[in-house]
């Protein structure tokens, strides 16, 4: 009687957790997914996506200056960067 009541038990597990895992049809991967309704957040979080972006920029720019300080021979500076071009001589 305790074995049937086991395999019971372990049956009714099995099919319980074969239930959960089962793919209903809709909720399919091919398929192509709508596009997200638009949120009051959208414009903010495109003002956080640019600020991102600037960081990011000014990140590098301020990387490539502190390189240039600490090698002023060496020639990787941008083009368009001449210091001598805006000494308002011209």
């Amino acid at each position: 009687m305790r074995m049937w009541i086991s395999a019971l038990l372990i049956a009714t597990v099995t099919a319980t957790a074969a239930a959960c895992s089962s793919n209903s049809g809709g909720d399919r991967k091919d398929a192509a997914a709508p596009p997200p309704a638009p949120t009051v957040f959208d414009d903010q979080l495109k003002a956080i996506d640019k600020a991102k972006a600037v960081d990011t920029e000014m990140r590098n720019r301020v990387h490539d200056l502190d390189r240039q300080i600490d090698n002023p021979g060496d020639s990787a500076a941008p083009a368009g960067d001449d210091p001598q071009a805006n000494d308002g001589s011209h």
